[in-house]
């Protein structure tokens, strides 16, 4: 709100004094997530799907979601996971192994913004396991325009944004024991 201070608000602006500013925030092309066609209707009995789209880093956190399903091995979910491994062969061979070894996983791979859009109106819940601060988070603030909600660290922009919303759930914890028990109650809530 406009009651609210940001660290932007609060840095001193004194090499440009009396300059009047503004803070912009990023956009969605909403025309470029409607086009193409909606998702299927999602059969009463088929698994939840709940999607982790981004760079297959250790910050980002996926290999803590795989932990948390692999607790959850009666959990009715399905997970695609889009996104490139970046240099790390240890860490991509942990990824890929947790993957293989849960038939619910789906690895997609690099996605195009098409392709991302398409899996975005799939999902039930997008899931973003963070274990560093983020500043912001595109595929957050798309799959929100798309009325997906989302499950995310608490770390940074996106755990604020979602609890600020309420549109999804904020996990404090980065364990796969707390991931796996908030997807167990976000699958209980939703049936």
């Amino acid at each position: 709100g406009e009651d609210t201070l940001s660290l932007h608000d609060a840095l001193p602006i004194s090499a440009f004094p009396g300059l009047d500013w503004a803070r912009i925030a990023h956009g969605v092309d909403l025309v470029a997530l409607l086009r193409g066609p909606a998702a299927a209707p999602r059969a009463p009995e088929a698994p939840r799907h709940i999607g982790f789209i981004g760079s297959l880093i250790p910050p980002k956190g996926v290999h803590l979601l795989l932990q948390a399903l692999a607790r959850q091995p009666a959990l009715p979910v399905r997970l695609s996971i889009a996104g490139g491994f970046h240099g790390d062969a240890q860490y991509e061979a942990s990824v890929r192994a947790l993957a293989a070894a849960d038939p619910r996983v789906q690895l997609l791979g690099r996605c195009s913004a098409e392709q991302v859009a398409t899996l975005l109106k799939q999902l039930d819940l997008l899931c973003l396991p963070s274990l560093v601060p983020e500043t912001y988070s595109l595929v957050l603030h798309e799959a929100a325009a798309l009325g997906v909600p989302a499950m995310v660290s608490a770390r940074g922009a996106p755990g604020d944004a979602v609890a600020a919303s309420g549109g999804g759930v904020v996990v404090a914890k980065d364990t796969p024991a707390a991931w796996g028990q908030a997807l167990q109650a976000w699958a209980g809530d939703a049936t």
